[in-house]
């Protein structure tokens, strides 16, 4: 055979025999003929690939077997690690995929009455498992962004991260950490969005993979379409409002007044205004409102309070519509994240309707694991915020403003700011 061509995807090399190969074969006047199968030029290196005497060491994928000549037929044959031969292919050339880590190949060619064989036999290495990542990938204005190559990081594996088709290799800065690990931290900004980012994963043999590319996109809370369009992030309202809080237990029945109070007030003197957090306070807010009803508080921070509430937003959510509780998640994250300012929100507490100022939420991709902190007027003063700061699951915090708050007709935010 005058040669015997490899060819694994976008790369050809060339095999060859050692040795002269004596083959006979039987005319037809039934005198012997021995015929001289024809040397192979020496096996050209791949890129990745290992020459070993008469085992060539490739990458797994899919390859092309060619005989390089033209007869008038061609066998294939495998034999795998069993010592199972099998016939695979009858034309000058074939595409495989070899599933074995080590495999024989076999092949002989009629051409003119002469017949050619050569044989090759691969060793095939894995390539490097990687991770599939999402078409677009959400992060947070200001916030990294965390890509992992894969979840099986291995010593002897090199890691490369690439941004966009340039295959310009990305390093260090203040935009990217881990430009050459298994685990790229973006730093969300509007200069990187719409950019695409993957990885090259080689291993210590030479065989690599690549991740798909992913783009980086801002997260847009209020359009997202599921819990998952919501990447983790702690949503922390802005320290100024936490330091200027002061805490007051309420008197009976007056949880709705005393939490408006609260709230109003750390928000007004955490935006530079005075306010008078006191029982006086509470009580003009109640001869204000004559009522309990959310609404009327609503109407007060945008009409006596509106210099520093003139944004505050009511939202109230049918608890019996199946969409209600994803929204009223959704509204309370970009409330955070937006305005970075507490909130109000009603609960249920003893069997009744019950008034809560929410602070903080843990957010996990959903609500499950997911925790809510808020500060409770049915409390003592603490002697610092974090003391007076409770948590509670938020499956647990949203079923009490919903489904077991008797009440209320539905999920009920009144968002001071």
């Amino acid at each position: 055979m005058k040669r015997l061509l490899l060819i694994p995807i976008a790369f050809f090399f060339f095999l060859s025999c050692e040795k002269e190969e004596i083959i006979k074969i039987q005319e037809n006047d039934n005198k012997e003929q021995p015929l001289k199968a024809s040397s192979m030029p020496s096996a050209q290196l791949l890129l990745n690939s290992i020459d070993v005497g008469d085992y060539s060491t490739i990458c797994r994928g899919q390859i092309m077997l060619s005989t390089g000549i033209v007869g008038s037929f061609y066998v294939w044959q495998k034999t795998d690690q069993a010592g199972i031969t099998t016939n695979i292919g009858s034309s000058a050339s074939i595409i495989l995929t070899p599933t074995e880590n080590v495999v024989k190949y076999n092949v002989y060619v009629n051409k003119n009455g002469v017949i050619y064989y050569d044989e090759l036999t691969l060793t095939i290495n894995n390539l490097p498992i990687v991770n599939s990542f999402p078409l677009t990938s959400f992060g947070y204005e200001g916030s990294y962004i965390i890509l992992k190559a894969t979840e099986n990081p291995l010593p002897s594996h090199t890691y490369q991260w690439y941004m966009d088709n340039d295959n310009t290799p990305l390093s260090n800065n203040s935009y990217f950490i881990g430009t050459t690990t298994y685990q790229l931290n973006i730093l969300t900004s509007l200069i990187l969005i719409g950019h695409k980012f993957y990885c090259k994963v080689i291993a210590s043999y030479g065989c690599y993979s690549y991740t798909n590319q992913t783009t980086l996109q801002l997260v847009d809370i209020l359009n997202a379409n599921s819990t998952q369009d919501l990447p983790p992030k702690f949503f922390r309202t802005d320290q100024v409002y936490k330091s200027n809080y002061v805490h007051l237990k309420q008197k009976l029945n007056e949880c709705s007044w005393t939490s408006y109070v609260l709230c109003a007030g750390a928000i007004a003197k955490g935006k530079g205004y005075s306010y008078d957090v006191s029982y006086n306070q509470v009580t003009v807010v109640k001869n204000w409102c004559t009522n309990s009803y959310i609404e009327r508080l609503r109407d007060y921070a945008l009409g006596v309070d509106n210099t520093f509430l003139g944004n505050t937003y009511l939202s109230k959510k049918d608890k019996n519509v199946s969409s209600s509780r994803f929204i009223t998640i959704q509204q309370m994250l970009n409330n955070i994240y937006v305005y970075k300012s507490p909130f109000i929100a009603i609960i249920t507490s003893s069997g009744v309707g019950h008034y809560v100022i929410v602070w903080s939420i843990d957010w996990k991709q959903s609500e499950t694991n997911s925790i809510v902190y808020y500060t409770d007027p049915l409390d003592l003063p603490q002697t610092t915020f974090d003391l007076q700061v409770k948590s509670m699951d938020m499956t647990e915090f949203l079923d009490k403003m919903g489904p077991l708050n008797n009440s209320v007709s539905g999920y009920c935010c009144l968002f001071l700011r």
